[in-house]
């Protein structure tokens, strides 16, 4: 019923309403649940900042629907994002924007927060806009076996000050069993010697075929990840 361009949004998003049967449609935007005194919605608006909306379909006979909601999340920082592999549309996640948009994901990979790439390495460049001082790196992922889901291999972190020319900053290994069941969220992040950069390059390698134990064997695993951590 609430429509948006997606979920998180820079500047402001603008809101909408489907009403294919012309029900009276009653919202909120402080989070409340809406009844017939709130606002009746007439025409699309924008919100500006992290915003919960309720609504609600009234028809003639003054039958009430049960309650929609829909979160939209402002990013709460003024960074760029340029990605390099392709995620899946099934699980895009808030969007382009959804490695810095500060949406957590929690242990279900359909929630909307995570954002999956099957068969290849995740490569991301975070433009923070200017030249800032760096001291801690990481990232977000997700396990989830049975759904074919692993930890990368390896998390690689480079640094650049024109986009051009990146050095390495730091590398994490995955130390999560690959045949630990459930799912396990985990950010892997470290910290680094102190550097100034504008360009954070992020390169998430792939876990590679399913093993020969896995009922899926020889399939392509999934990366699952939701957040670029810059500190």
């Amino acid at each position: 019923m609430i429509n948006a361009e997606g979920k998180t949004f820079k500047d402001r998003a603008r809101i909408s309403f489907e009403n294919s049967r012309g029900h009276e449609i009653r919202y909120t935007v402080d989070g409340t649940k809406p009844n017939r005194r709130s606002p009746l919605f007439t025409k699309p608006f924008f919100v500006d900042r992290t915003t919960s909306i309720k609504a609600v379909a009234i028809n003639r006979a003054g039958e009430t629907s049960l309650v929609s909601t829909s979160a939209f999340h402002k990013i709460p920082r003024n960074w760029s994002l340029k990605l390099f592999s392709r995620y899946s549309q099934k699980y895009a996640g808030g969007g382009d924007l959804t490695l810095i948009d500060g949406v957590r994901g929690g242990t279900n990979f359909t929630d909307g927060s995570w954002q999956g790439y099957q068969g290849q390495d995740v490569i991301a460049v975070v433009d923070l806009g200017r030249a800032q001082s760096i001291s801690k790196l990481g990232a977000g992922f997700l396990q989830d076996i049975g759904s074919w889901i692993y930890m990368p291999r390896r998390i690689v972190f480079e640094l650049s000050t024109d986009g051009v020319t990146f050095t390495p900053a730091l590398s994490l290994t995955t130390d999560v069993p690959e045949r630990q069941s459930g799912a396990i969220v985990k950010d892997f992040a470290g910290p680094i010697q102190r550097r100034q950069a504008r360009f954070v390059k992020m390169i998430a390698q792939s876990y590679g075929k399913l093993p020969a134990w896995h009922l899926g064997a020889g399939g392509d695993s999934w990366i699952f990840v939701d957040e670029i951590i810059i500190e």
